[in-house]
């Protein structure tokens, strides 16, 4: 578990993100005119003159889609939803091709919301083939709502010249974008969070995989810690919550906070070659179990490493934190016992991105597994009650609404809703588990396979 240790003295790290953004040509909006837009919401009416022209092919395959999409500026503090959205006439549609033409049940929706360079940007979709006719006029109504309120401490951006001519070209309410604030968090706040300024000497813990780490003496001593008279009390263990740097500048970082951790040192007081540091650690990816709600999956884009930092010496106000022992044994008699217990469990990998029909990458965040139709998986599950209903959801983008599950067993059930497709097996067994997944004959689209997720009863 312990995978690297590396000793940092006086050290200061500087994270830099710098967006890329690539545009294959400049983006127009003649078919759109604005209605009102302001810090509260953005009104637009989309005008279809030649339904031919927001075509698109889907994943290279015959059948088609129909969508405009649109850049709309949000309020660095506001979150954007679509208020209402309309439509008037019918536009003539001249499908001499005979495409295959795929019907929206919905107008339009917001489908992405990131920040680029420190400003909100919301990626907004209309569906003009709605409920198999080609809708001529179709008007979009969008708030902003603020559910922190409006910040008391303000900025505007500095002017990039080279980005706001970008942003001039790709959104739509430049004109009222250029000139929003954003929030920014007073640096003191930062400074004072910070366990560095106690101590000199830190020592980096590389962790790949969640569950317990063990660090012995010849671990420290191999990392340059001196072992002479090493005090016990004065070893502590820090941790910043193992997430992902918030894109906007305005949300919280997560803060170092000291962990506690198990030492045994034969009950000297002091740190010995023999002796060793125990504690749990997270996975980079892992499962979060918030009390008020379901299980989250919470996975790093940017790294599958997490790190600890450890430090044996400085100007803490007391000694190390440490575990407590507590006696878990029963009180009075026993009324209810539990025996086993809702597990979850994903299988996933990173290793490719999703192009559309036009060679476009949709997402640089979003990555998928394989792009086959058939696939075999194994995981093993030790802890498994056999016999029990296990949940097994399958997220995939591709054209057919259906997939193929094939368990241990050869048991076959089909999973529909796409992307995400569900199915029901009691076929789970204690140890080494196979599953196989087809994609529906009906598609020559090639998939691209996300993860399988599995919530079983386990002992």
């Amino acid at each position: 578990m312990l995978d690297k240790f590396v000793r940092h003295t006086a050290v200061a790290l500087l994270f830099a993100l710098i967006p890329i953004i690539a545009i294959a040509s400049a983006t127009s909006y003649d078919d759109i005119k604005i209605i009102s837009s302001n810090d509260i919401g953005i009104t637009f009416q989309l005008n279809i003159e030649k339904p031919n022209k927001y075509i698109l092919s889907i994943s290279g395959d015959s059948v088609f889609s129909a969508v405009r999409t649109v850049l709309i500026g949000v309020p660095s503090d506001a979150e954007p939803f679509i208020k209402s959205v309309s439509s008037d006439g019918l536009a003539a549609f001249d499908n001499t091709e005979n495409k295959k033409l795929q019907s929206s049940s919905t107008l339009a929706q917001i489908i992405d919301i990131k920040l680029i360079r420190g400003r909100k940007v919301a990626t907004v979709n209309i569906y003009p083939y709605y409920h198999g006719s080609f809708q001529k006029n179709i008007e979009l109504s969008i708030s902003f709502e603020y559910p922190n309120g409006r910040p008391n401490q303000i900025t505007s951006l500095s002017k990039d010249k080279i980005f706001e001519s970008i942003y001039k070209q790709l959104i739509l309410n430049y004109d009222q974008f250029k000139n929003w604030p954003i929030a920014v968090q007073l640096k003191a706040d930062k400074a004072a969070q910070s366990p560095f300024t106690v101590s000199q000497d830190w020592y980096k813990i590389q962790t790949t995989k969640e569950g317990f780490v063990r660090i012995s003496g010849q671990n420290l001593s191999s990392a340059g810690i001196s072992l002479t008279n090493l005090v016990s009390d004065s070893i502590h263990i820090f941790y910043g919550g193992g997430e992902p740097i918030p894109d906007r500048n305005s949300e919280p970082v997560n803060s170092l906070e000291e962990i506690s951790i198990m030492i045994e040192d034969n009950g000297d007081g002091y740190f010995g070659r023999d002796d060793y540091i125990l504690f749990y650690a997270e996975g980079a990816d892992r499962w979060r179990y918030p009390a008020d709600s379901t299980p989250i999956y919470l996975e790093n884009h940017y790294t599958d490493i997490n790190y600890y930092w450890l430090s044996v010496s400085g100007d803490f106000a007391q000694g190390g934190r440490r575990v407590s022992t507590v006696n878990g044994a029963p009180l009075g008699s026993t009324d209810t016992v539990i025996t086993n217990g809702r597990f979850n469990r994903r299988i996933h990998q990173n290793n490719m991105l999703a192009v559309d029909g036009n060679d476009r990458i949709g997402s640089y965040f979003d990555w998928y597994w394989t792009g086959q139709a058939h696939l075999i998986l194994y995981e093993s599950l030790s802890n498994a009650v056999p016999g029990a209903d296990a949940d097994i959801t399958i997220r995939a983008i591709s054209n057919p609404t259906n997939y193929i599950f094939v368990n241990s067993n050869n048991a076959v059930s089909t999973g529909r809703n796409r992307p995400l497709y569900f199915f029901t097996t009691n076929d789970l067994v204690a140890g080494l588990n196979r599953f196989f997944i087809i994609l529906d004959s009906s598609t020559t689209t090639p998939p691209y396979f996300d993860y399988l997720e599995i919530l079983y009863t386990g002992e």
